[in-house]
């Protein structure tokens, strides 16, 4: 059974490419179902491709930008796996700054 997460506001922090998808997927429906306030922030607005190790999966909607937010305004930050995910983040200055924008 799931931790009750009502009232928790949590960011899955992605790069626009390069996510493996069931890394940010399962977490963020767990994390939805358990009631938590869930956003997907990257580095630009428009979407997020993942992939299913090296082949395209699904892409997914940006709901905030890294210049947009402040870690103030979560519980929480999830980093999802994949090596580009890290890599290109790490390129974004805001996301660098602090764990969200």
């Amino acid at each position: 059974m799931a931790k009750n997460l009502t009232g928790t506001r949590i960011a899955f922090l992605v790069a626009n490419e390069g996510i493996e998808q069931v890394e940010q997927t399962e977490p963020r429906q767990a994390a939805a179902a358990a009631g938590a306030a869930v956003d997907l922030v990257a580095p630009k607005p428009g979407e997020a491709q993942a992939y299913n190790h090296l082949d395209k999966a699904d892409t997914f909607p940006v709901g905030r930008t890294t210049n947009e937010v402040h870690e103030s305004e979560y519980d929480a930050v999830v980093l999802p796996g994949g090596v580009a995910n890290g890599d290109q983040l790490r390129t974004d200055e805001p996301a660098v700054r602090s764990p969200v924008g």
